[in-house]
């Protein structure tokens, strides 16, 4: 006898990777991006070289007239919080390929963090700004960084290319193993901490003295020596306001740099040195990543379009040697699926997949604010390309997108078949959906049904932010399931 379940269920995926210690269960939901489509955006930033083009009308100005738009405290969602716990000895942590004791490599971290703390005057007593400050200042400054080796377990190629905190406390390194040794080392201060990656560089971000500080390694280089290394300001600060003082010592090129690299995908550390939680910077994760503030923005390149959720774009940052491996499995090998073959090395981000069967839903909350002058509400849904996977014109006719009373199928709504496969290895459709169909100043829920006799693929990310809510509605048997052996 079929047992039949009353209640939403979490989609639970077993994730492992090369790193034993840090295999577990994940709760996941959908990878669906939700974008709201307004009439104009809430304001302009423009790029550093207007303002030099308004003193000098004869510079050589090409970017002056660049402008990145940005919405205000829209639909920002208050219902979700992210928890910090500290590392700890006993706790499983990503191990890197050059030390290869867990012990040691937190000998390591301490060593190191004494060692500026001592060098500076400080204790772990002291307030937690000048901890802050002291790592990152510390960390990149340039007589330290200097007097470090190059990492020896790699090729000469990709000696700095490192993405493993204690490799990146130890070695000379670029951004990324900068800001990922800088965590590590503001962890174990005892302050929360996270990495932020975005297009071409990475940061880090410590909370002291009641709000968030960036911390940039690039003051490590000679040519960059004396430019700020710990901010007045965080991330979201610098990137809404480039030209504001959030630092002594921001040149002009830097500045520039902040204009140009928005979207973030924040990494935390749960408890660890860094885990597979990444929670992509939108509307709906401001609020839970900035929760002191009063005001939060979002920038977009389009003027009507606001990202509310950002999902499908991976939540690992792309790997260079390859150093920092806790992932799950990548992408279809989780789901033991046959993937085409001119699409493997395609694949450059990972998620976790959920087999979406016959009769089951998906769902995905959404708060939205205001919607007076909002034109609709765009979905993205995401499928693995696979070969098992059926995308004929019948599953299109059988999968429907439900919100409140509305309801259409994929097909009717001229989604399907989905365009792809991407760079992500997905296959994905593009839903418009009816402003009508929505509450204003409310949850709502956006429901996939999968009534067609296909097997698909729905790709997940590991839920980091609570309250959780369940995304997946079975009318079958658990479909938790064993780990994989």
């Amino acid at each position: 006898m079929t047992k039949r379940y009353s209640e939403w269920q979490a989609i639970r995926l077993y994730a492992h990777g090369n790193q034993p210690a840090l295999a577990k269960h994940w709760n996941c939901e959908p990878a669906w991006d939700v974008t709201a489509l307004h009439r104009c955006p809430d304001g302009e930033i423009r790029h550093p070289d207007f303002f030099k083009a308004q003193k000098d009308p004869a510079a050589d100005c090409p970017d002056r007239d660049k402008v990145k738009y940005v919405y205000w405290n829209r639909h920002v969602d208050r219902r979700f919080h992210i928890e910090y716990p500290p590392s700890s000895k006993k706790a499983p942590r990503h191990q890197g390929l050059t030390v290869r004791d867990p012990a040691r490599e937190w000998e390591v971290v301490i060593a190191t963090r004494d060692r500026y703390l001592r060098d500076a005057g400080l204790t772990l007593q002291s307030p937690p700004e000048a901890l802050a400050r002291c790592m990152a200042e510390s960390y990149g400054a340039g007589s330290y960084f200097k007097d470090k080796p190059l990492c020896p377990t790699f090729p000469a190629d990709e000696a700095r290319a490192l993405e493993q905190a204690v490799e990146g406390v130890l070695y000379q390194s670029f951004c990324a193993g900068c800001a990922m040794g800088y965590a590590a080392l503001a962890d174990a201060c005892g302050l929360p901490t996270r990495v932020i990656g975005m297009p071409g560089h990475v940061v880090a971000e410590s909370f002291a003295g009641g709000k968030w500080h960036m911390a940039d390694s690039v003051g490590r280089h000679e040519k960059h020596k004396g430019l700020d290394l710990y901010f007045e300001g965080s991330y979201m600060d610098c990137i809404l306001d480039p030209m504001g003082p959030h630092g002594k010592a921001l040149d002009e090129n830097m500045r520039k740099g902040l204009w140009k690299r928005p979207n973030p995908q924040f990494h935390l550390m749960g408890g660890q040195w860094l885990t597979s939680m990444t929670l992509n910077y939108a509307a709906q994760s401001a609020y839970a990543l900035y929760p002191q503030e009063r005001r939060w923005g979002v920038t977009t390149r389009d003027p009507k379009r606001l990202p509310v959720i950002v999902r499908s774009v991976g939540f690992f940052y792309p790997r260079v040697n390859r150093t920092f491996d806790d992932a799950p499995l990548r992408a279809l090998r989780q789901a033991a699926l046959p993937l085409r073959m001119e699409q493997k090395e395609a694949i450059s981000h990972d998620f976790l997949y959920h087999p979406f069967r016959t009769g089951e839903k998906l769902r995905q909350s959404v708060w939205l604010g205001g919607l007076e002058d909002c034109e609709g509400i765009e979905a993205l849904f995401n499928f693995g390309a696979t070969r098992v996977s059926d995308f004929s014109e019948a599953t299109g006719r059988g999968l429907f997108v439900r919100v409140g009373a509305w309801r259409r199928s994929l097909h009717d709504l001229g989604a399907w078949p989905p365009t792809g496969p991407d760079a992500t290895g997905n296959v994905s459709c593009t839903v418009r959906l009816p402003v009508e169909a929505f509450r204003p100043d409310a949850v709502n829920w956006i429901e996939l049904e999968q009534q067609s006799p296909a097997l698909l693929y729905a790709p997940c990310v590991p839920a980091c932010m609570e309250p959780y809510v369940a995304p997946l509605w079975s009318e079958t048997e658990d479909v938790f399931g064993a780990p994989m052996p």
